[in-house]
Formats: structure tokens, C-alpha cells, sequence
């Protein structure tokens, strides 16, 4: 991933754009079937990456809790079955300090779209 947008591929030593989001990501995961999850601090969304007829397609999965937007997602895990996305939220850096401890930890159920709050303003940044 890169501060441009732009998500790298690396075959054979060659690297290539494999696409971008046009925002900032900071985080990549792939899921079994080769889709991948974005942490984006752009557009302060988790977004997802899947190909359809040979294009790329970009989505926005989850932008916004309880009504308020994301802070700036970072980093993220996926379970092994595939089913819970997990993601840290805590904004730029100096948003959240120890003394002013705002960041999340948020799990995003796939099988039924659900964003769960796991731990809430709680964090300081890096997180």
C-alpha cells in the first residue's frame, strides 16, 4: 500500500499497480477468495477490492458508527474463517494521545454486514 492510493503487486520481482483507491490506505487483508479488505484514512472507510469481469471494483463496507464517521481506520485482522473483520480506528497521528484516548477497536461481522464496537474511545494512537 502507499500514501497515494495506489496498492502494489510484486510477481516474479516485478512490482506493478494492482489498483488504487484514490484515498490513503494503511492496511491490506485478503480473504480466501483473493478479495481484499482496505483500512483507508482518505476516505476514513473501510473498503473493499473484488474483481467482476476483469475490472476492479472498489465498495465502501463501513464508514461511520452510531451516526458519526470513522476517525481514520488502521490496522486490521481477519479471522481465519473469514467471517469477523477486525479494525483499529484512531485517526491520524496526534488525533489520539494518551491523554486524550479516542481510538476504537471495531469487528465488522461479513456473513451479516454488522459493525460490532469491541473497545470505544478508549486507545490512544498508534493503534
Amino acid at each position: 500500500v502507499s500514501t497515494n492510493g495506489e496498492v502494489y503487486q510484486v510477481t516474479e520481482g516485478q512490482m506493478s499497480v494492482k489498483f488504487s483507491t484514490g484515498g490513503q490506505p494503511t492496511s491490506l487483508v485478503f480473504d480466501a477468495e483473493g478479495s481484499a479488505f482496505i483500512a483507508d484514512m482518505g476516505y476514513q472507510a473501510i473498503l473493499s477490492q473484488t474483481m467482476t469481469d476483469n475490472k476492479v471494483e472498489i465498495a465502501t463496507v463501513i464508514k461511520e458508527f452510531d451516526g458519526a464517521p470513522l476517525k481514520g481506520p488502521n490496522s486490521m485482522i481477519l479471522s481465519e474463517n473469514n467471517n469477523m473483520l477486525f479494525f483499529t480506528d484512531s485517526g491520524p497521528m496526534g488525533e489520539s494521545t494518551i491523554d486524550n484516548s479516542t481510538g476504537s477497536i471495531f469487528a465488522i461481522d461479513l456473513s451479516v454486514s454488522m459493525l460490532k464496537p469491541v473497545i470505544i474511545n478508549s486507545l490512544a494512537h498508534p493503534c
